[in-house]
């Protein structure tokens, strides 16, 4: 495996931001993007195999594994901010006591959610009214996704901390790598096999398997400060605080956020069948600029985050309004492109017209908005960044979780159409937009009074 030098890592501290920025982005885009065309390589295998009810099934499980890992992101997102903070501070061992501590929870993590998912699996999926034709399947896939969740949460803790350094390549590479596993065995398990949904399931442990020890190692074996050491693997009461202080609220942030988009689901599934398959086809168009937005947020993050260690208030600021600028421009093509593919794309992929209608309207409603979502996640992780994680939790609670269950169950009922519902997501991230905003612009200058 290859070490960790000091060439693969960025100073995100001087020099240019946008360059800098984009630099650190365009690996992390790049993995995003290969992960949701891996995850559309299971629908093509399945669709191609005729097995448009397995694609709903495993559509359909997306919003309860987000609800379920969302706490544990969030951790990981803190443990990310932690460590690039004190890099910005030099703080060289803190550094190396906040990584050890990061593996530790990622294991016990991961244990805990095996268990979880394991046992209330087909428990979950009643409860968010999965339609009787898709329960078996999406049991499955869901028990034997969970058998490889360890290894996904070790992966996104190593890869966090990897690129809190700067180095956002090699985490790329091994997912990367991963995800070229996950097609090829796809293609083995299902088309080869006729292994259906359960195949699907076990490419997907294979690939994020393989990343996660592939990040690991590389801690293991790297020469520089951002290392893994077994003397670090414990509890460091200052670490771990810190890291809860941001992590925890992210990762309830993240829990209820997911837990609208259970609810959504839920709704979604009453639609019946071609609605829930429609849906699930759409999902990947959503992802799709999701992702790349998110990658950019992200990798605002981490330069928030180390010039926040750095003191350097101006380049925290310029920060977060290049990443704000940058989000829209993106989620703006993207929206606009997935309008004009989706019809063509799908047709690729299944002859259900009724589905593929099903999933255009999704795209529409949501997928055309969605640079409004990226500059949600922008402030949210600035928020995060510069260490008011919870004042980020309390408004996206309020502006896409309390809003949204109450328009499911209030406004909804009076004009119960599946436009209406998926309009929810665009009023929810104005609103919540507009409240981020005036949160960031109130905490960076009582942080600046303060410095």
């Amino acid at each position: 495996m290859v070490l960790s030098s000091k060439r693969h890592q960025i100073d995100m501290t001087r020099g240019a931001v946008l360059p800098k920025l984009l630099k650190f982005a365009i690996p992390l885009i790049f993995s995003n993007l290969l992960q949701v065309l891996f995850n559309l390589a299971d629908t093509l295998v399945l669709g191609a195999c005729s097995l448009d009810g397995a694609v709903g099934a495993v559509g359909s499980t997306s919003p309860l594994i987000n609800l379920m890992l969302g706490l544990f992101v969030g951790l990981s997102m803190g443990a990310n901010v932690v460590v690039a903070k004190n890099i910005g501070a030099k703080k060289e061992e803190e550094v190396k006591q906040t990584i050890g501590m990061s593996i530790l929870l990622s294991l016990i993590a991961g244990i805990f959610l095996l268990v979880v998912g394991l046992l209330f699996s087909k428990t979950f999926l009643l409860w968010m009214g999965c339609q009787p034709s898709r329960l078996a399947d999406a049991t499955s896939y869901l028990k034997i996704y969970f058998l490889g969740i360890p290894l996904s949460l070790l992966y996104n803790f190593a890869a966090s901390v990897m690129r809190a350094s700067g180095d956002s390549l090699r985490p790329t590479m091994y997912i990367t790598i991963g995800g070229v596993m996950n097609v090829l065995f796809n293609i083995l398990f299902v088309a080869g096999f006729g292994m259906g949904v359960e195949g699907v399931a076990i490419a997907t442990i294979i690939s994020q398997g393989f990343a996660g020890i592939c990040c690991f190692v590389t801690l293991i074996t790297s020469k520089t400060n951002i290392c893994f050491r077994w003397k670090y693997f414990r509890i460091f009461k200052k670490q771990f605080m810190e890291l809860i202080r941001i992590g925890l609220p992210s990762g309830i942030q993240g829990c209820l956020f997911s837990l609208s988009n259970v609810i959504i689901q839920t709704s979604v599934n009453s639609f019946g069948d071609v609605v829930m398959d429609g849906s699930g086809y759409a999902t990947h168009f959503d992802n799709i600029v999701y992702t790349v937005q998110n990658a950019i947020a992200l990798s605002a993050m981490s330069f928030i985050s180390q010039n926040i260690g750095a003191r350097n208030m101006k380049r925290v600021k310029s920060t977060t309004l290049i990443a704000g600028a940058t989000v829209m421009v993106v989620g703006i093509s993207l929206g606009a492109l997935s309008i004009l593919i989706v019809r063509p794309a799908l047709g690729l992929i299944t002859t259900n017209q009724a589905v593929i209608d099903a999933a255009v309207v999704k795209v529409q409603y949501i997928a055309v908005p969605y640079f409004i979502c990226g500059l949600l996640e922008v402030l949210s992780y600035a928020l995060r960044a510069i260490g008011k994680s919870l004042i980020s939790m309390i408004v996206c609670v309020f502006g896409s979780c309390v809003f949204r269950i109450f328009w499911i169950y209030v406004i909804l009922p009076l004009h119960r159409t599946i436009q209406m519902l998926y309009t929810v997501y665009t009023i929810s991230w104005i609103l919540t937009t507009i409240l981020l905003a005036i949160g960031c612009i109130i905490s960076i200058k009582k942080i600046e009074r303060e410095m």
